[in-house]
């Protein structure tokens, strides 16, 4: 692995705030991945986060302090507001003979810019100025056994200051030679490749998925969000009939695939884990019409709600939209005796809820038990009780005489079928009827079961196995699965011992949770 050599690290770049440290990881074949660390922290940073950026005395300094602690060296990230533009020539350079591939060696010099030797001494990267006509692309494997990858922004280059020899010192001007290096090389892949998939053409704006998804492809996520966007992304495009090949293109070639390429030649083994889930979960759309596939729309998450969601989100390994919509039943329901919905029904904001996911994976009962406990402690005059595990209509009745408001509480949504399918149960009835309205009157043949104003939410998880094969003809009959919201979700964030969250954090929620009250009210 090199060592970084300061003084042919290039002096356009050193001002600006733009660098990161990066880690070596190590790949199961003995290749290492390389992951960008924010100096300030510590923590992984993000090609797509200025925030976790910082200067290049900054950089050097984590280097210098940490390199015996497996950090390898230095990074400069491109941006939109920079004038730069990477290109990274991998498996192309000879060490013993100081040779690079044929075709390599020819963008070196019709380039003719800034050009250093990589970390591990088999690649080579060149830094230039002038923007790409098109999105930054990985061209695998288009030269034998190179790959060519140019960029220029979302993407960090680790520099170790090996100047090549006949390389020029500075950063030159080359607009016009990067658009044509850039349009040749889509021009060789494209004759490769002709058929990439029967629905897409190679460009973002023609895949037949929703404009939320094609703004992640192009934009990416933030660290802490990655894991669900790319599992919605990837729902999306097998949805869509995409074949495994044009996905891969995707993730290779956009922001979103910024956690996939950190894998290193794992990454393919990876990426292919995800679609294949996807393969067995999502029904493939024959009809002329996909671009309204009903994709999640966690890029519209506003307000309170979405701030909760996604600060919740950052901590725990709960999807960010499970956390979301808990909060909306919560919330709706705290103040369903104060606002209607803007409809000619005048609905109340109380929904039932129902977190699909994985047994053990999307820790959908975190989410649930996590947004209940968030409301707990902010209303201290008891607005609503909880009811986990509601077992009958009496049962609820006999809540409501003491609280009007209740969520119905289920950490597996099965065994309220249970309790609904027991000879003589009211649950089902109760329940079914005050979803739409406040009112609920049975009269059996012991006492009756009235209830005046009551306002009833549900919070429930299921495995999506379970849920499919739920429920019987009496549920079906009553319209009962009409009024569940389902929110399915996938996660592979893993924090085995979460962080506590900040409290300032939380009390700046309440707080606004404090002055929307006031408006309401």
């Amino acid at each position: 692995m090199l060592t970084v050599n300061t003084d042919n690290i290039p002096k356009e770049l050193k001002p600006l705030s733009q660098w990161v440290a990066w880690k070596a990881q190590p790949l199961d074949n003995g290749k290492i991945s390389k992951i960008p660390i924010d100096p300030k922290n510590g923590r992984k940073a993000s090609s797509t986060n200025s925030k976790t950026w910082s200067t290049y005395k900054n950089a050097l300094a984590y280097y210098n302090t940490h390199k015996a602690n497996s950090i390898g060296g230095i990074g400069f990230v491109f941006a939109k507001n920079d004038p730069f533009c990477g290109i990274d020539l991998d498996n192309c350079y000879d060490p013993a003979t100081d040779e690079s591939e044929q075709n390599c060696f020819e963008i070196l010099k019709y380039i003719d810019s800034y050009s250093e030797i990589s970390p591990s001494n088999t690649g080579i990267k060149i830094i230039a100025k002038g923007r790409l006509p098109g999105p930054g692309r990985n061209f695998k494997s288009i030269f034998d056994q190179s790959d060519v990858e140019i960029y220029d922004n979302a993407r960090f280059f680790t520099l170790t200051g090996k100047k090549l020899s006949l390389s020029s010192e500075n950063i030159e001007n080359r607009p016009e030679e990067i658009t044509k290096l850039y349009n040749r090389l889509c021009s060789i892949t494209d004759n490769k490749k002709p058929e990439i998939g029967n629905s897409w053409q190679g460009d973002i704006d023609s895949l037949p998925v929703a404009y939320g998804t094609k703004k992640l492809i192009r934009e990416g996520e933030k660290r802490g969000r990655r894991s669900e966007a790319i599992m919605s992304v990837v729902n999306a495009l097998v949805a869509a009939d995409l074949p495994d090949t044009a996905i891969f293109t995707i993730f290779d070639t956009y922001p979103i695939g910024e956690k996939y390429r950190e894998k290193g030649d794992t990454r393919h083994r990876w990426l292919s884990k995800h679609i294949e889930k996807a393969r067995n979960f999502v029904t493939v759309r024959n009809d002329t019409n996909a671009s309204k596939q009903l994709d999640f729309p966690d890029h519209v998450f506003s307000g309170i709600a979405g701030q909760y969601a996604r600060t919740y989100g950052q901590y725990l390994e709960s999807p960010d939209h499970f956390f979301y919509m808990a909060f909306l039943t919560i919330f709706g329901l705290a103040v369903s005796d104060q606002l209607y919905l803007n409809s000619q029904r005048k609905s109340q904001p109380r929904l039932y809820v129902t977190l699909l996911g994985e047994s053990a994976d999307v820790r959908k009962s975190t989410a649930l038990d996590e947004t209940a406990e968030f409301f707990r402690g902010f209303f201290a005059d008891n607005n609503f009780a909880v009811c986990r595990g509601a077992a009958s209509g009496e049962g609820v009745a006999k809540l409501m005489s003491q609280t009007p408001k209740v969520l119905i509480f289920y950490d597996e949504l099965k065994v309220f079928v249970a309790k609904c399918n027991i000879k003589n149960s009211t649950l089902l009835a109760a329940t079914n009827m005050l979803f739409g309205s406040n009112r609920y009157e049975n009269y059996t043949s012991k006492d009756p079961i009235i209830i005046e104003n009551g306002f009833v939410s549900m919070l429930a998880a299921s495995t999506t196995d379970t849920y499919a094969g739920l429920f019987d003809p009496k549920f079906l009959d009553i319209g009962f699965n009409n009024r569940i919201f389902l929110v399915p979700g996938d996660s592979n964030k893993c924090f085995p011992v979460p962080e506590p969250i900040p409290f300032l954090k939380i009390e700046n929620i309440y707080n606004q949770l404090r002055e929307c009250l006031q408006l309401i009210q």
